[in-house]
């Protein structure tokens, strides 16, 4: 937490709103909570101090969210991230869908084997952020699914660096991807 909060000078008034903050955040550290989730959710605590906009009933909802997500979860939600923001930034054309399809399509080729085995084991893992309501599964009409960031997942990228989440060092050292 010190690397995230190392910039940040808080006033006396957000002192007193950072102090359950940073106390959920000890409690999470204490009880075992994954280095990744631990990262993400100091960043939450920084960007809100960065933006002026500290709100501890947020921090807890993304505390609960985020608390007990696995290694590869973290690592997914960074990879997501960053397919979809290479997704906007190309010139993809007319099509409606062209950023939905490029990013899942890049997001799995990017997971598959690098992070999960196969397909199976994808689905598997994106099923479970869908759960968090960070992600939105949208059926295809082959009957496949896609993934498109929800608004939660948009104001989390606000907040904390999903993009640095993305890798696998930045996350846990030594471990695999799906522990």
């Amino acid at each position: 937490m010190d690397e995230e909060m190392r910039a940040a000078q808080p006033t006396p008034e957000q002192a007193e709103q950072l102090a359950p903050m940073i106390a959920m955040h000890a409690r999470m550290a204490m009880e075992g909570e994954a280095e990744g989730s631990l990262r993400l959710l100091a960043r939450v605590i920084a960007g809100q101090l960065e933006q002026d906009d500290l709100s501890p009933a947020e921090f807890a909802s993304y505390a609960r969210i985020l608390s007990g997500m696995r290694h590869a979860e973290i690592i997914a939600l960074g990879t997501f991230y960053r397919s979809w923001q290479e997704a906007e930034k190309a010139d993809l054309g007319p099509k409606e869908d062209a950023v939905e399809r490029t990013a899942n399509m890049a997001y799995s080729g990017k997971m598959v084997p690098n992070v999960v085995p196969n397909y199976g084991e994808l689905k598997a893992l994106m099923s479970g952020l869908t759960r968090t309501g960070l992600l939105i599964e949208v059926p295809t009409v082959d009957g496949g699914n896609r993934y498109q960031p929800s608004s939660l997942f948009h104001r989390l990228s606000e907040l904390a660096s999903l993009e640095s989440a993305a890798e696998p060092a930045a996350t846990a050292q030594g471990k695999s991807a799906v522990d």
